[in-house]
């Protein structure tokens, strides 16, 4: 069986992994340390029952479908700073409630490849771990063997929590959170800018550009903005379900195209380009910070949902109601954020075992929580040290 030996180990190849590895290559610390990451050796897309994507497992991780956008509120340093490397200086958009959407998102395994040598990563699964005095063994599904004197688990919420029941540090069934989205209703344009108190227009920087969005007054639902034109003012045609993360954005774009819907065409370069952004009248659409959203069975790595749309309704329409004046929300069937987060009731994790992704997590508010993730497991790295 083969088997070495690092300082770091890396476990996970998507926007969290990518945080991880920048956390320890801008360290004084541990910059020199043996490190090393393990990055997926699959090739598979997992859905919802409801088929919209669930997560990928494979080099990038689900940040290979990942569309990008970055909610710039509330105010962080940590994301504000790794905001600027990739994507420039944009003070302006920050501490206000806006969505940029970048021209092209940020692919964790291009940039990976880019920080650290080829043989500092392995492509495998991981099995289990192996509790040691001074480590942790890693056994892989290829049969081979790490040992590590840390672990930085950022596999994602299934990944990491399927590593930890292999492993006997948790039970098998776990309620993890989601966000649930749907859509509220029509505004006018006018209307809308009296609430927000601005334009609706895009801001544009040199890789991307900034849309006003709107949190609830306790952070867990966001509201955003779509221009609505042609077929697209009827309530039918915005109950669309889940977004197609899985699906090529330029395949999509042709897709909508061939299909010869026009608002769907206009509404389709607005959210991707910013073109077209000023509208007479917009749809509103919720993303709900829901804590409890599924049980998760990690013998069989599956999902049920265990969220009530009555339970979802009672939290959003208050907001609805009071920030648009909207009474009723039309009748939908929600679909979710693809951003899990919050496992509850896990037992103290070993401290040779440290999760940067958003499994332990508690509350993530309306916003999408990727970028956020990254750079938060940029901190934890940047502040660590070998002893």
């Amino acid at each position: 069986m083969d088997k070495y030996f690092v300082d770091i180990c890396i476990i996970g190849s998507g926007v969290s992994a990518l945080g991880a590895v920048m956390g320890v290559k801008g360290n004084d610390n541990i910059k020199k340390a043996n490190i090393c990451l393990i990055a997926d050796d699959r090739d598979r897309v997992d859905y919802y029952d409801s088929g919209q994507i669930l997560r990928y497992l494979g080099f990038g991780g689900t940040g290979k479908y990942w569309h990008g956008v970055i909610p710039t509120y509330p105010l962080s340093e940590a994301k504000k700073n790794i905001f600027q490397f990739f994507f420039g200086d944009m003070d302006y958009i920050w501490g206000r409630p806006m969505l940029f959407v970048p021209r092209s998102p940020i692919r964790p395994n291009f940039y990976i490849r880019q920080l650290i040598e080829k043989e500092e990563y392995i492509r495998d699964s991981v099995n289990k771990l192996i509790l040691a005095d001074d480590g942790v063994y890693i056994l892989l599904n290829s049969g081979k063997k790490v040992f590590a004197k840390s672990v930085y688990c950022a596999a994602g919420v299934i990944g990491t929590l399927g590593i930890l029941y292999r492993s006997n540090i948790i039970n098998n069934e776990i309620t993890i959170g989601d966000h649930i989205c749907g859509f509220v209703g029509f505004i006018g344009k006018d209307d809308i800018e009296g609430i927000l108190g601005e334009e609706v227009k895009p801001i544009f920087g040199r890789k991307g550009y900034a849309v006003p969005c709107m949190f609830s007054d306790d952070g867990r639902t966001l509201f955003s903005f779509r221009p609505s034109r042609f077929e697209m003012k009827e309530v039918r045609n915005q109950l669309r379900g889940g977004p197609k993360f899985s699906v090529d954005r330029k395949k999509l774009i042709l897709e909508i195209f061939k299909s010869k819907s026009i608002g769907r065409i206009s509404e389709a370069l607005s959210l991707r380009y910013g073109m077209l952004f000023s509208a007479d009248k917009y749809s509103i659409h919720f993303q709900y910070e829901c804590k409890e959203a599924h049980l998760l069975d990690l013998a069989k790595e599956r999902l049920y949902p265990s969220f009530k749309d009555n339970d979802v309704l009672r939290n959003v329409l208050p907001e609805v109601n009071k920030i648009f004046g909207i009474q009723n929300i039309p009748p939908q069937k929600f679909y979710y954020g693809t951003h899990l987060f919050g496992a509850m009731g896990l037992p103290s994790i070993p401290p040779e075992i440290t999760i940067v992704d958003s499994t332990l997590v508690n509350s993530i508010g309306g916003g999408h929580h990727s970028f956020s993730q990254m750079a938060y497991a940029k901190e934890v790295l940047s502040l660590g040290a070998i002893e």
